[in-house]
């Protein structure tokens, strides 16, 4: 479900984030997250991967993308130091997430 979100908001960022910037975006996936959560657990559904385990496997794959090992650092914050805009950063996070997909199994 985050996937296809995800999706939706790729074509109209504006509507769905306000300011385009990958900081606004990752609030708004965790966000999406823990509401689908919530969600998921009044109505006792375990089926999909969480934010967390899809944050955790991105933040692998943008490090490995870009050759860094920071642990403390995540996906949002190497992929905007790595572009000189907020437009630039946000489309280039979507560029590594079709590639980071193809990579996946998370549907």
């Amino acid at each position: 479900m985050l996937i296809n979100n995800l999706m939706l908001l790729r074509a109209l960022p504006a509507a769905y984030l306000g300011r385009i910037t990958l900081y606004r975006l990752e609030l708004y996936m965790i966000g999406y997250s823990m509401c689908l959560l919530d969600l998921k657990k009044k109505n006792g559904i375990s089926e999909g991967i969480s934010y967390f385990d899809f944050r955790n496997a991105l933040d692998r794959y943008v490090q490995a993308y870009y050759g860094v090992e920071i642990d403390r650092i995540g996906w949002p914050k190497i992929i905007t130091e790595k572009c000189n805009t907020d437009l630039e950063a946000f489309n280039k996070f979507f560029e590594i997430f079709d590639q980071f997909l193809a990579t996946q199994n998370l549907e």
